[in-house]
């Protein structure tokens, strides 16, 4: 079976007139073998790059919070305060990236306030639409812009590597 997943191997066998190395080596086991080798190497990898692209996500997330929280923090005016989030969830293989609208609701004195957030519809497609966030402020509106760019692009990755990943599981089930 090692063979048959050497590709320079396999390469060998595809000649017409190589009938003979073929009939010796190849089985309906073989086959089998072969194929749920090579299948379950690719839905690793599938795996992998998902993962992958929700470690991207995360990061986009950081770098989110921290350019709000510079802002914040340089600019304390309750007018120009952001008051949108963002999360990713990646939970059993299934990638998911979300904004919020938060609310601070004060818990008396000398306590923190406490954040209740509300989830905001994407709708249909890959990408938010920005009239979803025509309230905020403009710095938010452009921060959330540019932020939303590079997660359109994630998710439309991510439910790529999913149908893939889907497929080669059907494929696994039909030779297993």
């Amino acid at each position: 079976m090692a063979r048959l997943t050497d590709r320079k191997y396999v390469a060998t066998l595809l000649p017409v007139d190589s009938f003979e190395e073929r009939d010796a080596v190849l089985s309906r086991e073989a086959l089998d073998e072969a194929y749920q080798s090579l299948l379950c190497e690719q839905i690793d990898r599938v795996e992998q790059m998902l993962e992958l692209v929700a470690v991207e996500a995360r990061w986009h997330a950081s770098l989110f919070y921290r350019l709000v929280r510079t802002r914040d923090r340089d600019d304390p005016d309750e007018s120009d305060f952001c008051y949108i989030g963002t999360r990713v969830v990646f939970k059993d293989g299934t990638l998911s990236i979300q904004w919020l609208r938060n609310r601070y609701v004060k818990q008396g004195e000398g306590k923190p306030s406490k954040v209740y957030s509300t989830y905001i519809k994407k709708g249909a497609g890959f990408s938010y639409s920005m009239s979803l966030f025509k309230r905020e402020p403009l710095w938010v509106r452009e921060l959330v812009e540019a932020t939303e760019e590079d997660y359109t692009v994630l998710r439309e990755r991510a439910a790529s590597l999913t149908k893939l990943r889907t497929e080669l599981r059907k494929m696994q089930r039909r030779i297993g």
